[in-house]
């Protein structure tokens, strides 16, 4: 008789692949909340400092790639799925799903070896996240493969069930996503038609002698002006100071943007209460 990971229960092995399993369901829920929280903000994010931990270690170079997603999807979407089709090999413990999981574990495994090629040598980073995935991953693939002798082969009923549980959650996911960018859209076209209604004073009467870029020689020649009154420990303004990047990879030939220095602390600055 072959042996099995699955079949006998939860015995040691199997009971190590279904930590396993649990620990990519589990990754594989934060890198999506992540995805969720970078790309539609609610607030000044509380996820970033704990997962962003260097430039090099970022959650960020994962999640703002373009792979990040798939058809607008979060990649990290797929590996809770996996997740969730390991838990249920573990525990249910049926042949045909075990013979089902080994290839779906494979081209998992082999996935992650491609994305983290992709980070290393296109992004020049790691999520840190996602590489505890591609361990767990290549864990998980190890104890099918070592401790499972049954046949690599997809079983048509099982992978309809597999198929049709996926979609749940993609479905879910494509919607979810959808109204957020229906209501990102909205926001953007209430700011807009908020700062239309703003008084125009002008330029400040005193010029800055601190240029974050100048597109002319004559600040007030530029066609885009900006005025930053900011402060060095305030987060919102490095919110700004983030998008002030973004807006010159759009409009460097047009816009000069100066800095004032505006400490909002009072012990910094008497005029502040």
């Amino acid at each position: 008789m072959k042996k099995s990971l699955t079949l006998n229960g939860l015995l040691i092995p199997n009971f190590i692949f279904l930590l396993l399993s649990l620990g990519m369901f589990l990754v594989s829920a934060y890198m999506t909340q992540h995805y969720l929280q970078t790309h539609f903000p609610s607030e000044l994010d509380k996820v970033s400092s704990f997962c962003n931990i260097n430039d090099f270690w970022s959650c960020d170079v994962a999640t703002l790639s373009p792979l990040g997603n798939i058809n607008g999807i979060p990649t990290s979407l797929f590996g809770l799925i996996m997740g969730l089709i390991g838990l249920m090999t573990a525990i249910l413990g049926k042949k045909p799903l075990e013979e089902t999981a080994k290839p779906l574990f494979l081209i998992n495994f082999l996935g992650c070896l491609g994305l983290l090629s992709y980070s290393l040598i296109a992004l020049k980073g790691l999520c840190p996240w996602c590489t505890v995935y591609y361990i767990l991953s290549g864990l998980a693939y190890f104890m099918l493969h070592n401790f499972s002798d049954l046949d690599y082969r997809v079983d048509a009923k099982i992978s309809g069930v597999m198929a049709s549980l996926a979609l749940i959650p993609l479905v879910g996911m494509s919607f979810h996503i959808g109204s957020k960018e229906k209501e990102k859209v909205q926001q953007a076209d209430a700011y807009i038609q908020s700062f239309k209604t703003l008084q125009d004073y002008g330029d400040p009467t005193t010029e800055s002698p601190y240029k974050i870029h100048m597109a002319t020689e004559d600040f007030s020649s530029g066609k885009i002006r900006i005025s930053i009154f900011s402060d060095f420990q305030c987060p919102y303004c490095q919110k700004a100071a983030d998008q002030v990047q973004e807006i010159l990879a759009d409009f460097k030939e047009q816009v000069n943007i100066q800095y004032f220095f505006y400490p909002l602390d009072s012990t910094c600055n008497e005029k502040m209460k």
